[in-house]
């Protein structure tokens, strides 16, 4: 069941996003959609690392499937009001039967045996993406992806648009919050918290570890998939490194800086990452540099994340304006 905190936090963010891009200039608004995008792509691994304790450095090959699928069917079907619904569930069937494939095989190993193993199949999924140029496009990837009209009974949402594309992509997460929310609060996100605490115990217990695993794989999987499917039109671009196991780092750091196992943390670091990138790259070229040196400093000082902290003094504050003001 879902607190009377939880709901007021969602919808009140959920508003604030909404209202930001009409006071934000247009690149702050193109800037929070792509964290949004991350956002979604760090809580996918989340699932995977956070609840169920097994580290991944195989998801880019889950986003970039979803990326490459939007792609080619927005270029094959760009006038059809239906093609981006179309391609978000094509992306969303190849995201799942890859993760099926993949998890029966890596959810016997555990460690840095299953991390190595997730390596390993990403790196095929970028080899097939780098050499199958005839649907692809090989190393320059697809690109000048058109960006259909949503269609609905007796009315167009042109995604060309900036805002509207935003909206869009807002809603989407939303939605998969909402989702995520609901699966980790259920009988099966306690069974997998289970057996990342105490797998043997968990075992003991009754519970099937490779059947849960395999299923928190499969839905760590699809929604990078769906990350993946927003990303590429609204990008514009579905390129090789998309699938590379240097973008798999990418939710790791988001986690790292957000909070592992915390539900709301890589939304949070995905804020702080892409905020931190951009800033940073305004006054340096060497911002990968400085953002090594921010990490360090992050895990070194907040090493369950920065969002419990901030949520311990976002309830510090209410507390002291109730002290001021009993009313409010």
């Amino acid at each position: 069941m879902w607190k009377r905190r939880e709901m007021t936090c969602l919808f009140g963010t959920t508003a604030i996003l909404a209202a930001l891009p009409v006071i934000l200039p247009r690149f702050y608004v193109l800037l929070l959609g792509t964290i949004l995008i991350y956002g979604l792509f760090a809580m996918s691994f989340n699932v995977l690392f956070g609840y169920t304790g097994l580290l991944s450095f195989g998801q880019a090959g889950f986003f970039a499937a979803g990326a490459y699928v939007t792609a080619y069917v927005l270029k094959q079907m760009p006038s059809s009001g239906m093609s981006i619904f179309i391609a978000i569930i094509l992306s969303l069937c190849l995201s799942a039967i890859l993760s099926v494939v993949v998890g029966i095989v890596c959810v016997r190993l555990t460690g840095w045996v299953f991390a190595m193993v997730t390596l390993a199949f990403g790196q095929i999924i970028y080899a097939v993406v780098y050499k199958w140029r005839d649907v692809t496009g090989g190393d320059d990837g697809l690109y000048g992806i058109p960006v259909p009209k949503l269609g609905f009974p007796g009315m167009n949402i042109d995604l060309q648009r900036a805002f509207n594309h935003y909206y869009f992509i807002l809603f989407v997460v939303a939605v998969s919050v909402v989702i995520l929310r609901i699966i980790v609060r259920s009988p099966f996100g306690n069974a997998i918290r289970a057996i990342r605490d105490n797998p043997a115990r968990a075992q003991f217990i009754g519970l099937n570890i490779r059947n849960y695993r395999l299923g928190a794989f499969v839905i760590s999987g699809v929604f990078a998939g769906l990350a993946g499917a927003m990303f590429s039109p609204y990008k514009g671009i579905a390129s090789p490194e998309l699938a590379n196991w240097a973008f798999s780092a990418n939710p790791v750091i988001m986690s790292l800086i957000g909070g592992t196992g915390v539900f709301v943390g890589p939304l949070v670091g995905a804020l702080v990452y892409r905020m931190l990138e951009n800033f940073i790259a305004m006054y340096t070229g060497y911002w990968m540099l400085f953002f090594g040196i921010v990490l360090i400093l992050s895990v070194m000082f907040f090493p369950q994340g920065i969002t419990p902290y901030l949520s311990m003094g976002a309830r510090r504050l209410g507390k002291g304006i109730r002290r001021m003001w009993p009313s409010a």
